[in-house]
């Protein structure tokens, strides 16, 4: 009669067989498992990669607009300070042509010192106009 020892001997053997039977599967498992990770590790680079190129290309857009809008800025600021050169001179003629108009009962030397600034100031309204355009 087998003792209490033999039988548990026999089980544990018994336990031993079934798994190493088993054991092709869990192999072959545990490589479809190292393989998914090995594949999820190399998605995951390209992914990233092709996620760093798009915010790469997304900076270089963003800083040729911000050179863009740098220049309309320039072009904007040249425009303003022409036309205020633009209107100086107008303001400079128009003072000339009113010291003409006020002084026209005075003398005649005292007329053409006017007409000689109002001249001054016609010949360099023409010329910020010409620099204008």
């Amino acid at each position: 009669p087998p003792n209490g020892e033999q039988i548990h001997l026999v089980n544990y053997v018994e336990d031993y067989l079934d798994s190493i039977e088993s054991l092709p599967f869990d192999l072959q498992r545990n490589e479809l498992d190292e393989y998914h990770e090995k594949f999820k590790r190399e998605t995951d680079g390209a992914q990233r990669r092709r996620v760093l190129h798009c915010i790469q290309r997304a900076l270089i857009r963003s800083q040729e607009l911000g050179d863009e809008k740098i220049q309309i800025v320039s072009q904007m600021v040249e425009l303003v300070e022409n036309w205020a050169r633009q209107v100086d001179s107008h303001v400079e003629l128009f003072d000339a042509h009113q010291e003409v108009s006020d002084t026209t009962g005075h003398s005649k030397a005292g007329q053409g010192e006017n007409e000689k600034t109002m001249d001054k100031a016609l010949e360099k309204s023409k010329k910020e106009q010409a620099y204008n355009r």
